[in-house]
């Protein structure tokens, strides 16, 4: 194909088609569009526990949140008790799922989680999580996001619907995807547990490495704990099957969601020779997203620095950049989708430009 043929392919147009929609539409489309997002970070981003001389900046949360961090965290966890000899502490699933904050880095390394053995102030019930817990609840509910997702994506991959692009109260809804990623680690996160928060007054207690504290301020704890040695007796290596299963499954998993990305690109061009700006820019930033997702994973594990559950770049400046760049296409991808969803004539909300007579496609099968 010409590179001619191509640019005449992306035909990509904005049009304001929104004034129409009330504001109590709005209100309903606007919860549509969160619904996801808000219940992916709920049930993937714990509480930090301060145990440190400093207290916790609001800018070292920030990279909590970002969907890399939160994937990292899953396969991390899963990763761990894959490659358990034993695993039958419950204060040890309490500390592998806490985020601890020294008062200058992060630490989720197993060395972390050993030391603070003993040391909860609350500990989970058992050393895996209940049926019936508000774990198991968030679960359930993303799993059955991540389910109305695949149904979807078959069925607009399939031709049977045709594809509505990419409307507001729709604009997070491949985030349902990443709750399918959740789990092989599902049995094994958790909320409940403890500890003791200090205050910047205290003294160092417990549970708090004075050798850590006194690193150089610049210095990465969680590549030192993902580089030393754990005893043998408690863990298999990262290089032993289990712990190259667990990877191959993670990297497998982002190189699907990056074909299937590739493939609604295809298809949404191929479809017309016109899309909207929404539907570009969606793909744009699932496709960035899930690329550099894929590239820090990757440098990690050939690293072998995949022995904690935060990930071990959380405070570097370049990731902290790549979170609000990240968040800014976000919120530019809300506000452009924003100005070009309208309602059709048989109540579906769309970014199609309305001038492309494709209501009745996209009515058609939602009216049978």
């Amino acid at each position: 194909m010409s590179s001619s043929s191509l640019y005449r392919r992306l035909d990509i147009e904005f049009k304001l088609q929104s004034q129409s929609i009330a504001f109590s539409e709005w209100l309903s489309l606007l919860t549509l569009c969160f619904a996801p997002l808000v219940a992916h970070l709920l049930v993937g981003v714990p509480e930090p526990t301060v145990c440190g001389r400093l207290p916790l900046p609001w800018h070292e949360r920030i990279c909590h949140f970002n969907p890399t961090s939160i994937l990292w965290r899953y396969f991390a966890i899963a990763d761990r008790r894959a490659r358990a000899k034993k695993w039958d502490r419950p204060d040890d699933l309490g500390a592998t799922n806490a985020i601890f904050w020294d008062g200058t880095r992060w630490d989720g390394s197993v060395e972390k989680m050993v030391s603070m053995r003993g040391k909860a102030t609350k500990e989970p019930p058992n050393h895996h999580i209940s049926v019936f817990s508000t774990s198991a609840v968030g679960t359930l509910v993303i799993t059955l996001q991540g389910i109305q997702a695949i149904s979807d994506i078959i069925v607009n991959l399939t031709g049977s619907v045709h594809p509505s692009g990419h409307p507001i109260s729709r604009v997070f809804f491949p985030l349902a995807l990443l709750g399918l990623v959740r789990l092989p680690a599902a049995p094994w996160l958790t909320s409940e547990y403890g500890y003791r928060q200090r205050r910047e007054s205290e003294p160092l207690g417990e549970g708090v490495s004075e050798s850590l504290l006194l690193l150089p301020p610049n210095t990465d704890t969680n590549a030192i704990a993902a580089q030393s040695n754990v005893p043998s007796n408690q863990f298999y290596p990262q290089n032993s099957w289990r712990g190259i299963s667990t990877r191959v499954i993670l990297m497998a998993v982002l190189l699907v969601l990056i074909a299937l990305t590739v493939e609604y690109f295809a298809l949404d061009f191929e479809s017309n020779t016109r899309t909207s700006l929404t539907t570009f820019a969606s793909q744009l930033f699932y496709l960035f997203f899930l690329v550099c997702s894929l590239a820090i994973f990757a440098s990690f594990i050939w690293r072998k620095e995949g022995n904690t559950t935060i990930i071990p770049c959380i405070s570097s400046i370049w990731y902290q950049v790549y979170t609000y760049i990240l968040f800014s296409l976000a919120l530019v991808f809300i506000l452009i989708s924003a100005l070009e969803t309208r309602r059709t004539k048989c109540g579906l909300y769309t970014t199609d430009h309305i001038g492309w007579g494709r209501d009745d496609l996209i009515c058609e099968a939602y009216l049978v």
